[in-house]
């Protein structure tokens, strides 16, 4: 379990992320089944006229809230030792955070490719793949709940400071399953030149989905075991499937 934790705080060095994942297998010449999220007519052009999936899954999370040292990342890419962080009351952390006045984002992409299989015969190239996706974001989360959030509510330098935020806090989490159907046709090839259309049909089944939106709040940590809040404006949401009622 350590293990995976650390290679998930590994993703956070990811500087940018992209609305399109895996760029490079997905426009590689035998890309197959991967190609299709990018365009369903590259199928016609993949050197693989043949391609199954088992399981595969990607992942990548970008934000400008927590860190690795960049030893401590060369340390973990020589040995996979996971590096020891500690707060100021000396409990230990897998990770450490930006301790300045910024509001903090982040943006997570989960993509597992279950069982799917692609084929193409002459002219025609067919698919079908399965698969499920889950994205978290959270947007102008305040520098003072970042650090109680590291250090916890025993944070002294924190206590008894009046913090009030009229920006817009928001967090938000959503997770479906999805099964797709893709077609292509290479209607010309000529020497060098080839044209291909595609299609894919994909129903979305949603699985869970949440969000919080603060408008503002108005509070003050007084002790390690008490705290108030003067105002507060949120909504809230949570959704996944009831049938069973």
């Amino acid at each position: 379990m350590k293990k995976i934790f650390s290679i998930f705080i590994l993703l956070l060095f990811i500087p940018y992320s992209y609305a399109q994942e895996m760029l490079g297998l997905i426009n590689s010449n035998y890309s197959g089944i991967y190609g299709i999220a990018s365009n369903p007519a590259n199928m016609s052009g993949s050197k693989l006229y043949l391609d199954f999936n088992l399981l595969s899954v990607q992942t990548f999370f970008d934000n400008n809230y927590i860190y690795w040292d960049k030893d401590d990342l060369m340390t973990f890419l020589k040995t996979r030792e996971t590096p020891v962080y500690y707060t100021e009351e000396n409990e230990e952390r897998s990770y450490s955070i930006f301790r300045d006045n910024e509001s903090k984002n982040g943006f997570q992409d989960i993509k597992i490719i279950g069982p799917s299989a692609m084929v193409a015969y002459g002219e025609h190239a067919f698919a079908v793949t399965t698969g499920l996706r889950s994205m978290t974001s959270f947007k102008n989360l305040p520098a003072d709940m970042a650090v109680f959030l590291y250090e916890a509510i025993d944070y002294q330098n924190l206590h008894n400071i009046n913090f009030l935020h009229e920006k817009r806090i928001a967090t938000s989490s959503l997770a479906w399953a999805e099964v797709g159907f893709s077609y292509s046709y290479n209607f010309y090839r000529y020497k060098w030149d080839s044209w291909s259309a595609g299609i894919t049909i994909k129903p979305l089944i949603g699985l869970d989905a949440a969000y919080i939106s603060i408008d503002n709040v108005d509070y003050k940590v007084h002790y390690d075991d008490s705290a108030s809040v003067y105002n507060v404006a949120f909504e809230y949401g949570y959704s996944l499937p009831i049938d069973y009622v």
